[in-house]
């Protein structure tokens, strides 16, 4: 008996230590998300008035040389095969399903649904190399394109640049929702206008900064061949739109009671 009450809190202590390093990885995601863009911008400028400001000056000159390369991605892969990203991965957990096969040969855009509001199932699915990905599509290289300001920032572009549907994507958090007409809804307005986004006050769990342990699951649909026209109608536009909507709502349904929703449950698309 004594020996089945040590392993048992043997495994206790185990289990809680790995609860803390996920937590850990975690927190290190959200804070860079949200303060390592502005905090590698004041450091560049405060070193400026340094006896380092030889460093800002030489990397505004790489920045420039090296301006339109988040265009089409970063081959180096250092980044995304870092470990913190398997604890992220497990935190959830996340995991991909695979619903059709993707040619290497060909490109794809995967939109990538819901948003949430850190897109922790598509950074987890398609920005690291622990989430199967590359096993499930071989000789297919993902890319996921985001706001074109953040790769204005210094030292963070380095950082950033190293129909899909994620169930559970918005569990992670719950947002505050301003109503019609009250003052933080008009500035929030207001800063979409300004900076193409709008900021969403949220809450999550340990000090409202850490999302919730939800399992997300990023399922992959077929491809919808569209051919490329340089210049394409409105009614063309509204055809494929209609096509990916149609496509999209049928992933969803197909999926939704194997991720955890009821048989009853709709999507809502706005």
């Amino acid at each position: 008996m004594g020996l089945i009450k040590q392993a048992a809190e043997m495994a206790r202590e185990t289990k809680q230590c790995t609860e803390f390093v996920q937590k850990l990885s975690v927190l290190q995601w959200v804070l860079t998300f949200l303060f390592m863009g502005v905090a590698c911008t004041v450091l560049m400028v405060y070193l400026l008035f340094t006896s380092l400001w030889l460093f800002p000056v030489l990397y505004t000159i790489w920045m420039l040389i090296d301006w339109n390369t988040p265009e089409r991605g970063r081959a180096g892969g250092w980044v995304k095969n870092w470990a913190v990203w398997t604890h992220l991965r497990n935190y959830f957990p996340v995991k991909i399903v695979k619903t059709a096969e993707l040619s290497p040969n060909r490109n794809y855009i995967l939109g990538s649904h819901p948003h949430g509001i850190m897109c922790a199932g598509a950074f987890t699915s398609f920005c690291t190399g622990c989430s199967g990905f590359s096993q499930a599509f071989p000789g297919m290289r993902p890319t996921l394109a985001i706001l074109a300001g953040l790769f204005k920032m210094p030292l963070y572009r380095e950082y950033l640049m190293s129909a899909v549907y994620s169930f559970g994507e918005n569990e992670l958090f719950k947002q505050v929702v301003f109503p019609e007409g009250s003052v933080m809804r008009v500035l929030q307005t207001a800063f979409k206008k300004v900076m193409g986004f709008a900021p969403c006050l949220f809450i999550g769990q340990s000090w409202g900064l850490v999302p919730y342990s939800v399992p997300v699951t990023t399922v992959v649909g077929s491809p919808i061949s569209v051919p490329q026209v340089s210049r394409p109608s409105e009614e063309m536009v509204d055809h494929y739109h209609s096509l990916y909507m149609e496509a999209l709502t049928q992933l969803f349904h197909a999926h939704k009671t194997s991720c955890g929703l009821s048989d009853t449950h709709q999507l809502q698309i706005i």
